[in-house]
């Protein structure tokens, strides 16, 4: 498919769209095919297509590639990205489409396409995966062949058959920039409402007032659209309830409020719809898909057999998380192996643990998703204040709020793997019939106090005591009475290291 590329000023509440500084911009062009997909799934909606969707919410897979430099750095964030799905989905819920992380997310290295994605196609169509909308995640977001002079482009559509993904610039993954939801209109083959004015904006200086042509300047094939709507069906969007707009918000100077002269080859007032998704009016409080563009989306959604989706979701995340340790204000022993704990919420299955030197998170983050409410992490330094926060979530709900922060302090204890006084350790039986003792067995050459604790494979804490090791051999008893079978972490933590054994307890 053709690439040009088309003004995009509408995105919601950012800095960089104000008047006087460079206006956002959309790489996406409609072609022939695209347009005539339209006419068809107007047929469709007619012909009562759509009552195979009855009011079940349905649930698109979406695979976000979070693109990073071939050291792994600078990539978009996680969070930053659960914060715009759950932007996508508050924008999509009235029309019964949510959408979901499709099992996880997906992180290339690569500089070429962190530095724009449209420039590493190859790379990109690698990693794309076929069930699911692929958005590719990085620094720019500018279509090959280059951008508008004087905008910069915010994300765009590729709609070739061999490309058939969403490329959006990070500064716009967060959770109130509309770029997102405007680019899976386009994936749902919507047009702009100026369809055939993507090149240029009206001017009454270049074309006219009233407008001096009956055919649009960008695309000949395409007549303007007159303001009284009586060529609605072949012209602009071929929408009806989306109003005759030349690219008027390009230009405009009034947020959300269009109060020009611009006047069609009838000599019409035209009155476009500031607030439209697939506009380029920018500072509105609230932007709308009317409904014969909600009808598109839904028909284009059954359209696109090869998306996984699913009309059953997990349960939804019941709230935030309540960190447990290291606690607030405090000190830990040792700098190597710290552990991590948070309560369990309820719903949640995956949680989001951030580690960094700063309280923005945005120095030197360390980021671990955690199937559990309990991580180790090594390598952070000695005698450091780190702060630390995580946030719940599920692949179907990722808008649980990111729990406070705490800050603790590294020690500095060795940074060994295990206790160096260690010789040899044992835990016996393994496996062990619940309700038998497990026996742990340490050879040591001097004595030294740790915590010993048992754990479900989910991190969930079962068993934990304060334990002195004798120097020389010596052997404590853990009971297992309350233990089902299944699998285990045994692990002994002292403020020089950390031991880890796995436990099977079975009949």
């Amino acid at each position: 498919m053709t690439q040009r590329l088309i003004t995009f000023l509408f995105v919601l509440a950012l800095p960089f769209a104000l008047l006087g500084q460079t206006p956002g911009v959309c790489g996406f062009y409609s072609d022939k095919a695209f347009d005539e997909n339209i006419q068809t799934l107007k047929q469709e909606v007619a012909e009562g297509v759509l009552s195979t969707r009855g009011n079940t919410v349905t649930y698109v897979p979406v695979k976000f590639h979070i693109i990073s430099k071939a050291d792994g750095s600078k990539g978009v964030s996680e969070q930053v990205v659960m914060d715009a799905l759950c932007h996508l989905n508050e924008e999509y819920l009235d029309q019964d489409i949510q959408f979901y992380i499709y099992n996880g997310f997906k992180y290339i290295k690569n500089d070429i396409a962190y530095n724009n994605p449209g420039d590493a196609e190859l790379i990109l169509q690698g990693n794309k995966v076929q069930k699911a909308l692929n958005i590719f995640l990085g620094l720019n977001a500018t279509p090959p062949g280059g951008g508008i002079p004087g905008g910069t482009t915010l994300g765009y559509f590729a709609g070739q058959p061999n490309q058939d993904w969403i490329i959006i610039k990070n500064s716009e993954v967060n959770g109130s920039a509309s770029t997102i939801p405007h680019e899976v209109g386009h994936y749902f083959n919507l047009d702009h409402p100026f369809n055939g004015w993507d090149c240029t904006a009206w001017t009454a200086a270049e074309h006219g007032n009233p407008v001096g042509f009956l055919n649009a300047p960008c695309n000949p094939e395409i007549p303007v659209e007159f303001a009284n709507g009586s060529n609605c069906e072949t012209a602009g969007d071929f929408l009806c309830d989306t109003p005759a707009d030349y690219n008027l918000g390009y230009l405009d100077d009034n947020d959300c409020l269009y109060t020009g002269d611009c006047m069609d080859p009838n000599g019409d007032k035209l009155d476009p719809m500031e607030e439209n998704y697939m506009g380029y009016f920018n500072g509105c409080s609230q932007y709308v898909f009317t409904p014969q563009q909600k009808q598109i989306i839904a028909a284009r959604l059954i359209q696109r057999t090869n998306l996984e989706t699913v009309t059953t979701p997990q349960a939804s995340v019941e709230g935030g998380t309540t960190l447990i340790q290291p606690a607030d204000g405090s000190t830990t022993q040792a700098y190597n192996n710290v552990a991590f704990e948070w309560t369990a919420v309820p719903g949640a299955n995956q949680y989001m643990l951030e580690i960094d030197l700063s309280t923005g998170f945005n120095v030197a983050p360390i980021r671990q998703i955690v199937w559990g409410n309990y991580k180790v992490i090594q390598g952070l330094a000695a005698n450091k204040k780190y702060y630390w926060r995580v946030r719940p979530f599920n692949n179907f709900d990722v808008c649980a709020p990111i729990s406070n922060r705490w800050s603790f302090t590294t020690g500095t204890a060795i940074n060994t793997v295990e206790p160096p006084y260690v010789t040899n350790w044992m835990v016996r039986p393994n496996p062990v019939s619940p309700g038998q003792s497990l026996q742990l067995e340490m050879n040591t050459n001097e004595s030294f106090e740790a915590t010993v604790t048992l754990r479900t494979l989910s991190g969930q804490l079962v068993q934990t005591m304060q334990t002195n090791f004798a120097a020389g051999n010596s052997t404590i008893e853990i009971p297992t009475t309350s233990l089902v079978n299944g699998l285990y972490f045994l692990t002994v933590q002292s403020g020089e290291g950390i031991l880890n054994e796995k436990v099977v307890v079975a009949e």
